[in-house]
């Protein structure tokens, strides 16, 4: 997944927080291949917004790659804490309690912080955009919302258990498929690589495991909702087998400035199911956020088809 941004052209660092050191994948603006008649002006520059990405549960930085790698911004896109990623907790024994939202929006405002941003656009998936609203909630560095397919409230909270059945179902399939593919006799190193790989997602799936056992109401956002005042979009698909609709409904009647669009046949996957769809969500919403380098006009979609979408309804309080 690494490899995949740094051929994106992200740069790799590391900035230190209260809670570890956070692995950070960085680049400035699309890619010459993808807006070929860019301008590169200093004004240019100055006025790029910064758009901060978040993943979800048990994953890492990879997969948001593609996401900024087509938008006019400043991408900052940390693997967090407790995932597959590469950031390092401050302190890791084994069977160390993961860290809840809240803490892991503690560490992400460190690091904006370090990186001198006082604005920025936060896109978050999953329990990505349950931190990304814990750090709305806390911090007035976030200048709006794009959370698809967000957790974070009470009612939710019976289903992170299964979300991380979930996450530890996928990663052993992804492993297994991995090898088995490969066809013929396993020799000695390939089955020493498959155990250290298997190791690791069984590692990864007890974190996620862990994290449901630790959250209480206590750790859910609902009592912080309306700390939350920047503008917000909210995507989730209709057939969110995981989370499903209505957490996304209740974030739209509570939130004061908020909005939604369902699509339709799409699972808690939103991203690999209904990438257009997002991305060309992500330009519209930077625009209207009045950032006119929010998106570039030459942009070259992944191949995939648009999915039919509505707006979601919520009943205002």
């Amino acid at each position: 997944m690494a490899l995949g941004l740094l051929r994106l052209g992200f740069e790799t660092d590391y900035v230190e927080t209260r809670h570890g050191l956070l692995r950070v994948f960085r680049r400035s603006g699309p890619s010459a291949a993808q807006a070929p008649r860019a301008e590169r002006t200093e004004e240019r520059e100055a006025t790029r917004p910064t758009l901060l990405c978040l993943h979800g549960l048990g994953s890492s930085a990879g997969p948001l790659g593609a996401i900024a790698a087509g938008l006019d911004v400043d991408a900052i896109v940390p693997d967090l804490f407790d995932g597959s990623g590469g950031s390092a907790r401050r302190t890791t024994p084994l069977g160390h309690a993961p860290l809840t939202p809240r803490e892991h929006a503690e560490a992400l405002s460190d690091l904006l912080l370090t990186l001198d941003r006082p604005g920025v656009h936060l896109f978050g998936i999953s329990l990505g955009g349950w931190i990304g609203l814990e750090l709305a909630a806390a911090s007035r560095a976030i200048e709006s919302l794009f959370l698809v397919a967000p957790a974070g409230l009470e009612a939710q909270l019976g289903r992170l258990h299964d979300v991380a059945q979930r996450t530890s179902m996928a990663g052993f399939e992804a492993t297994y498929e991995s090898f088995v593919g490969r066809g013929g006799a396993l020799g000695a190193p390939l089955v020493r690589a498959f155990a250290r790989r298997l190791v690791a997602s069984r590692f990864r799936a007890a974190g996620a495991e862990r994290l449901a056992a630790r959250l209480g109401a206590a750790d859910c956002i609902d009592d912080r909702l309306d700390d939350v005042t920047c503008p917000t979009r909210i995507v989730v698909g209709d057939q969110d087998e995981l989370l499903g609709c209505e957490g996304a409904r209740e974030l739209l009647r509570r939130l004061p400035n908020a909005e939604g669009i369902v699509l339709r046949g799409v699972s808690h996957e939103v991203l690999s199911e209904a990438y257009v769809n997002v991305h060309l969500a992500l330009r519209s919403w930077l625009r209207l956020r009045g950032e006119p380098h929010g998106a570039i006009a030459r942009l070259r979609l992944a191949t995939g088809t648009k999915r039919e979408e509505r707006p979601l309804e919520g009943h205002r309080r």
